[in-house]
């Protein structure tokens, strides 16, 4: 026979389950070197929400949005090349029993830029930063994403043309890669003003969609792999 403390055990396992199931992370807001904005201040519109997307032949992969990517109705952060972009992550604003995502959604986090005129359509993003398995401290980016409370900091190229560009920040959740297409993508973009950059060509640049397939090893790689040798996906970093 079933108590009642029995039953009330069950039901509060039932609750954490399914709210570690739609635990997702979103970006909140960004900032020039550590001083953030108001929350989605400068980010593109985002239909998601906090819920991953897992169609890599989307043109939603880019930025979470079902949108034209124009800018349209977000500020623009004004930022020098070489300096520092700081994101900030979270689950659901300022949710202090569930900071950011959980500890069991293991990945890397890329960073990518594209010229705000592209409308992000075609060769035109590069990848400025990328963060996979830190064999040293053997730390994901993600987990390290969590236990700064969802701060990433990266820094602008100098080595690009003064602009308007958009920044798409993404996270990768390895942890339900159990067959091909499961991995889920958390991109995000925000709009940005560079100055003082030093070059007058864009870098090369590549299609999004286009830069991910099902099949690549950092995409489709089980948690039971060995992390120390993961490959963070997608194209070079420029440097």
């Amino acid at each position: 026979m079933c108590t009642f403390k029995f039953i009330q055990t069950i039901l509060v396992s039932i609750a954490i389950a399914l709210a570690v199931a739609h635990a997702h992370t979103q970006v909140y807001n960004a900032g020039a070197n550590g001083v953030l904005g108001k929350d989605f201040q400068y980010r593109i519109e985002n239909a998601y929400g906090n819920a991953p997307i897992q169609d890599l032949n989307s043109t939603d992969l880019r930025c979470r949005s079902k949108s034209a990517i124009t800018g349209n109705g977000v500020d623009k952060l004004s930022i020098d090349a070489g300096e520092t972009l700081t994101i900030r992550w979270d689950h659901a604003n300022n949710t202090v029993s569930l900071p950011v995502l959980p500890r069991s959604h293991l990945g890397p986090c890329m960073v990518y830029m594209a010229p705000l005129s592209s409308e992000g359509n075609g060769n035109v993003w590069f990848k400025i930063y990328e963060d996979g398995y830190d064999t040293n401290s053997k730390a994901w980016c993600s987990i390290k994403l969590i236990d700064s409370w969802g701060m990433l900091d990266v820094a602008i190229p100098k080595n690009i043309p003064n602009g308007d560009y958009l920044v798409r920040a993404e996270v990768l959740a390895l942890h339900q890669t159990r067959v091909i297409g499961d991995t889920q993508f958390y991109p995000n973009c925000m709009v940005v003003t560079v100055s003082n950059g030093a070059a007058s060509s864009l870098p090369k640049g590549y299609s999004i969609p286009g830069i991910y397939g099902y099949n690549d090893p950092g995409i489709y790689f089980a948690r039971s792999d060995n992390p120390a040798n993961y490959v963070v996906p997608g194209p070079p970093v420029f440097t």
